[in-house]
């Protein structure tokens, strides 16, 4: 295996395991470290030309990672599971923050919210950026500008309906 490849391959499960680690579940990222040693091993002994061994650790690696990702899909599932519930929201009551302050926070992140589309409509992709790049660039950091302006969106939706939610209970 040359340096490149060598290179290429630890750089991609590198990436692959900042991904998963960022979910900052401790048994997880623990299955992503044992395998990214396994697989940083079993490359400096291909590079040495230790085929049998390389392959012995990159099996190790593999089978750490589907571990993670098992662990990450699981997590994932049950994490939908409480999303298809609907969004929650707070229960106004004696003890908690009262339903003036609930919504007031609540207009404060719709204004930002607000804020936050103008300045990406602002800075939305423009053609002469991407001119000297290869043909359909554009078109793709439009569709990817056009995907977060959505995301936002949709996170402005819920802000409305988390205020309508709290603006419906009965309590001040």
């Amino acid at each position: 295996m040359d340096q490149k490849t060598r290179s290429h391959i630890a750089k991609s499960l590198r990436a692959a395991a900042r991904k998963l680690s960022a979910m900052e579940e401790p048994a997880l990222s623990k299955a992503i470290t044992h395998a990214m040693n396994h697989t940083d091993e079993g490359l400096d002994i291909a590079a040495k030309g230790g085929a049998k061994d390389t392959l012995s650790y990159l099996k190790k690696a593999k089978v750490q990672l589907l571990r993670a990702l098992g662990a990450a899909q699981s997590e994932q599932s049950a994490l939908s599971a409480a999303s298809d519930l609907g969004l929650q929201a707070p229960q106004v009551n004696n003890n908690g923050t009262s339903k003036k302050e609930l919504l007031e926070q609540l207009i404060a992140v719709a204004h930002a919210g607000r804020e936050m589309e103008k300045a990406l409509s602002n800075a939305a992709p423009h053609g002469r950026d991407y001119q000297t790049i290869k043909p359909g660039a554009f078109q793709v950091a439009r569709k990817q500008w056009e995907d977060r302006a959505k995301r936002i969106s949709s996170v402005m939706d819920e802000i409305e309906e988390l205020a309508m939610a709290i603006q419906d209970q009965g309590r001040d």
